[in-house]
């Protein structure tokens, strides 16, 4: 997360990384080694939730999920 902070993302924003990091590891159900943290298994994690749980990239409800117009 320190390149988000690097990057001058908002306090919030950081920890809408921290909480959604925090998720990941609940889903997979165990800590990742340094070598298991690859690109592909965090794009998978976000195609999963774009495609499977219909969430956007930009999110304005609570609940993570883009409003409908």
């Amino acid at each position: 997360m320190l390149i988000k902070k690097v990057e001058g993302l908002a306090k919030r924003m950081i920890t809408e990384h921290y909480n959604n990091f925090g998720y990941f590891k609940d889903d997979i159900k165990r800590e990742l080694l340094a070598d298991e943290r690859t690109t592909e298994l965090f794009m998978g994690w976000i195609t999963f939730l774009r495609e499977e749980m219909d969430y956007s990239p930009m999110t304005d409800d609570e609940y993570g999920r883009a409003e409908s117009a």
